[in-house]
């Protein structure tokens, strides 16, 4: 904890095991669409947990699967998770906006540090350590 992530380390944590984190995007990605195939709420529901899903992928040894539904229930248990959710929806909602408002362009600003707040938000929230 508190130690600094050069670009190096990064892409060689990432490239030492490319078919988990393929696997991981494969198996989310198919779970977004199932969800949104059968009714748009599952679909959202499911997208909502990429934050922790990520973290876990990429911080743990767990397997992809108990990564999975180990986010579900850490996103969806308790009222941490749901403060969560909505820190999730108020920050995309602030994105759409100025991405509308400076004709995409803010988006190149935005998406980044939205993403960057809604995972402190989930350190913060005790929802990923």
């Amino acid at each position: 904890m508190g130690e600094i992530v050069t670009p190096g380390t990064a892409f060689a944590t990432l490239f030492s095991r490319p078919m988990r984190y393929l696997g991981a995007g494969f198996l989310f990605a198919i779970a977004v669409t199932v969800g949104t195939l059968f009714c748009i709420v599952p679909g959202i529901a499911v997208a909502l947990t990429m934050p922790v899903f990520v973290n876990k992928v990429f911080t743990t040894n767990m397997a992809v699967v108990d990564a999975f539904s180990s986010s579900f229930s850490a996103v969806y248990k308790g009222e941490a998770g749901w403060s969560f959710v909505g820190v999730q929806i108020l920050a995309y909602l602030c994105v759409i906006v100025i991405s509308i408002c400076t004709c995409g362009i803010g988006a190149l600003v935005a998406l980044p540090v939205s993403t960057f707040y809604v995972q402190h938000s989930a350190y913060s929230k005790g929802i990923v350590s």
